[in-house]
């Protein structure tokens, strides 16, 4: 997406046309990592946290560069969140 002006323009428009399944995906992606986070030893509420690492992992497709800095991002969270 960096080096591509078309793939920049379709992540910076609003994808109102495609919104009912961006959140559908969202909402599977949460429910599929809240089993994980529920087994951790945080403290914090497992739905506010899986909802919490589907919104930041969204922005990271934004800022990243490669799939391993992906990666890396939604690791370094997931360690931070499940530290707290």
């Amino acid at each position: 997406m960096m080096v591509s002006p078309e793939a920049k323009e379709l992540i910076e428009c609003s994808f109102d046309f495609a919104q009912p399944s961006l959140t559908q995906g969202c909402r599977r992606f949460e429910a599929t990592i809240a089993p994980a986070l529920a087994a951790s030893p945080a403290r914090t509420d497992t739905a506010r946290l899986a909802h919490l690492l589907a919104s930041a992992a969204r922005g990271f497709k934004q800022t990243a560069t490669t799939t391993a800095e992906i990666r890396s991002l939604i690791e370094d969270l997931v360690a931070l969140s499940l530290a707290s």
